[in-house]
C-alpha cells in the first residue's frame, strides 16, 4: 500500500534504518517490522477523524440554523472548511480517514492482505467512530426507508458507483488536496440531498451500520440490501469501470 510505503520510507530517514519489504508490500527497518504499528495507527487515526467528523458535522448544522440562522449555503462552506482540515490531519497520522468507500476503491487496487485489512479492521473502525461520535452529539436516527429494496439499491448503488467514480478521477488527475475536497465534498453534499428523502443518503456502508447500532435498531434484510450490499457491488463495479478506462494509469494505484 502506497502510504504504509512512504510512511515505513519516512521511518527509515528519521531512524538510519535501512528499508526492506515482504511480499505484500509492506515495510520495516533494520528495528524490526513495522507493519503492525502502521496498521494500528491508521485503524485508530480512522477512529478519531470518524468521530471528529460526525462531532463537528453536527455542531455546524447547530451554528448554522440554531445560533446564526443561516443557509444551507453557509452549512456547505463550513462542511468543506472542516472536511479539509480532516484530510490534512489524516495526512498526518499517515493516511487516516473517515470515508469508507475510497479506501475500499483503493484497497480493490492492492492485494487480498490489503483488503482484508480495510474491510477487517480500518471500516470496522469507522462504524465504531459513527456509533460513539453518534452518541456523543444529538443522537440522529437513521432515515426510514420510503421505497422498495430494487428502487432503493439503484438509488443507492447508483449514488456510490457516482461518488466512487469522482473519487478515482480526482485523485488520478487533480493534484491541490483542496481542490480535490472542495469538488468531492460538492458532490457528496449533492448527492446526500438527492437521496436523503429517498434512502436515508448514508453512501457510506460505516456510517449506515453505526448510527444504527448506535440506536440498538434491529437490521431488516432490506436495510442491509440497500445501504450495505448495493454501495459495496457499486464500489466494485465503479473500481472495474474505473480500471478499463484508465489502464495504462493503473501503476499510481500500486
Amino acid at each position: 500500500m502506497k502510504v504504509l510505503r512512504l510512511w515505513d520510507q519516512r521511518r527509515a530517514e528519521l531512524g538510519g534504518g535501512k528499508i526492506r519489504y515482504n511480499k505484500y508490500g509492506r515495510g520495516g527497518t533494520d528495528e524490526g517490522d513495522q507493519t503492525n504499528e502502521i496498521g494500528l495507527s491508521l485503524v485508530a487515526s480512522d477512529f478519531i477523524l470518524t468521530i471528529l467528523w460526525i462531532c463537528g458535522s453536527d455542531f455546524i448544522t447547530v451554528l448554522v440554523y440554531d445560533i446564526f440562522n443561516g443557509g444551507e449555503f453557509d452549512r456547505w462552506i463550513l462542511s468543506i472548511i472542516l472536511r479539509y482540515l480532516l484530510a490534512r490531519f489524516g495526512q498526518v497520522t499517515g493516511g487516516g480517514t473517515f470515508t469508507t468507500l475510497p479506501i475500499l476503491a483503493s484497497a480493490a487496487y492492492g492485494d487480498l492482505s490489503e483488503f482484508r485489512f480495510v474491510v477487517v479492521w480500518r471500516v470496522f473502525a469507522q462504524v465504531i467512530g459513527y456509533a460513539v461520535g453518534n452518541r456523543l452529539t444529538t443522537k440522529a436516527v437513521p432515515a426510514v426507508l420510503k421505497v422498495g429494496t430494487l428502487r432503493g439499491a439503484l438509488t443507492e448503488g447508483l449514488m456510490s458507483f457516482t461518488m466512487v467514480i469522482g473519487y478515482l478521477g480526482l485523485r488520478q488527475t487533480v493534484p491541490s488536496l483542496f481542490v480535490k475536497i472542495f469538488i468531492s465534498e460538492i458532490l457528496r453534499m449533492t448527492l446526500d440531498n438527492l437521496v436523503s428523502g429517498i434512502t436515508g443518503g448514508f453512501i457510506s456502508p460505516a456510517k449506515f451500520i453505526g448510527l444504527t447500532f448506535s440506536h440498538g435498531i434491529y437490521l431488516s434484510r432490506k436495510q442491509l440490501i440497500v445501504n450495505f450490499v448495493a454501495s459495496l457491488y457499486a464500489t466494485g463495479l465503479a473500481v472495474f469501470v474505473f480500471r478499463k478506462m484508465t489502464p495504462t494509469k493503473r501503476n499510481k494505484w500500486d
